[in-house]
């Protein structure tokens, strides 16, 4: 029975690990390492990190303060457009659904929803063949 306590308590601590992780990626808490040299900065799993001396690492809390201290973004792990994506899914997974404009007047419900101001997309109509079946 104490295995079990042990190993249940394991799992809490892991799950609560993930979400403080998780919430302050979405929050734009996350640490950004940059290079002396290159004058770039990455995303902390980026593969270029691994690659950094130790001597010309830089830890950064925000993009703000990397870009203010003159370094640009990794081409390969794009710390903007990660950040970017990881609020989108943290605002889809807080309220458990997709954000819809509140109607105003005159609007219809799905005139309220998402990429409704893109026109809709065109089905192209299937090909007819000409080969004639035997």
């Amino acid at each position: 029975m104490k295995r079990f306590k042990s190993v249940g308590l394991f799992l809490v601590m892991v799950w609560m690990a993930a979400a403080a992780h998780t919430a302050g990626a979405a929050d734009g808490k996350e640490t950004y390492i940059g290079s002396t040299d290159s004058k770039k900065y990455h995303l902390v799993s980026c593969e270029w990190v691994k690659k950094i001396d130790r001597e010309n690492r830089v830890e950064f809390s925000s993009i703000e303060e990397a870009e203010s201290q003159g370094f640009t973004e990794c081409l390969v792990c794009t710390p903007k457009e990660s950040l970017k994506q990881q609020r989108q899914k943290h605002s889809v997974a807080s309220s458990g659904r997709l954000k819809a404009r509140k109607p105003s007047a005159g609007m219809s419900l799905r005139d309220s929803l998402p990429g409704a101001d893109e026109p809709p997309k065109e089905i192209p109509a299937p090909e007819e063949s000409t080969a004639s079946s035997p």
